[in-house]
């Protein structure tokens, strides 16, 4: 790795940022990211939460120059996975204490933090990003779309103009929700699925009301599609463990539940339930949350 020198670590927000999931990970300063791994080996650095603007690319594809800032986006994508949301495993006290930090400088309260299994969030702004589809994904209805078919879905939709378009639980009356942004998820644009649809929506008030709640928790369309055979090979876990997402409600103190989810030879759930914590359990037979228990749910991300 070549020497960096101008680098200064800071909690400076700058206008204009890119929006997270298009910050190219893999070119980011070592002091970009909470867990800091091995100083030769980029991919042993976890984290990202800042970016780099009017800077040099090193002969190793990593910035050796320019002005590094904090990402709020970014920040709360890492402070999420440093708290289980993407993957389930909770990064180090170290880890979250250097998050937390800049957290404060922000002034994000404890009790503001939404954790999304949409994946990533605004809470000032209310937006929520999520995959609306990933290529070579079996769906819930045993079927999946090439990369080439889901790029020309997002396109098609906007060029068409939809973008008021969206629904709640496909009522088909519109929900005052507008898309904001678009894209094709390119590698390693941390945390979404290469080659994914995303979609980035503002939701009303009372929408974010129920995301906040964990009644809504992620993307679904509808339209006409033209479907044909084709013999694929398909991994199945029959066994998931994981970590549930904290809870959001003020009814019960904030916790979070380890659970099990048992698969069938299809991948569908058959069955799953947390721990008991607080004297309370949640059954699972959705890939996206919890049941309710205590007026309360949790949701679950299962990679």
């Amino acid at each position: 790795m070549e020497k960096v020198l101008t680098f200064h670590h800071n909690s400076v927000l700058k206008k204009g940022a890119p929006i997270w999931g298009r910050v190219n990970k893999t070119k980011l300063p070592r002091s970009s990211f909470a867990y800091q791994g091995d100083p030769e080996k980029g991919d042993t650095w976890k984290y990202p939460h800042h970016w780099v603007s009017e800077g040099e690319v090193g002969s190793d594809g990593i910035f050796t120059s320019g002005t590094l800032h904090l990402h709020k986006d970014g920040l709360s994508t890492a402070w999420s996975a440093a708290n289980g949301a993407i993957n389930g495993q909770q990064a180090s006290t170290k880890v979250k204490s250097h998050l937390q930090v800049h957290r404060k400088e922000l002034g994000i309260k404890e009790e503001d933090s939404v954790y999304l299994s949409f994946k990533a969030e605004n809470e000032d702004a209310q937006v929520v990003y999520a995959e609306v589809y990933a290529p070579y994904h079996v769906d819930t209805d045993k079927e999946t779309m090439t990369k080439e078919d889901v790029q020309q879905m997002a396109w098609d939709f906007l060029s068409s103009g939809k973008i008021d378009k969206i629904d709640v639980e496909h009522s088909m009356k519109e929900s005052g929700c507008i898309v904001i942004e678009s894209f094709i998820a390119l590698k390693d644009w941390e945390p979404f699925i290469e080659g994914a649809w995303v979609l980035g929506v503002q939701c009303p008030d009372d929408v974010w009301e129920d995301v906040k709640k964990g009644e809504l928790n992620g993307f679904s369309f509808a339209g006409s599609t033209e479907k044909y055979p084709a013999k694929v090979l398909v991994e199945v876990a029959k066994q998931i463990a994981g970590v549930t997402e904290a809870s959001t409600v003020d009814s019960i103190p904030v916790h979070e539940h380890t659970f099990i989810i048992n698969m069938d030879n299809e991948g569908k759930i058959v069955s799953g339930k947390t721990d008991y914590v607080q004297e309370h359990f949640h059954s699972i037979k959705a890939g996206t949350a919890t049941g309710s228990e205590l007026n309360h749910s949790h949701r679950i991300v299962l990679e």
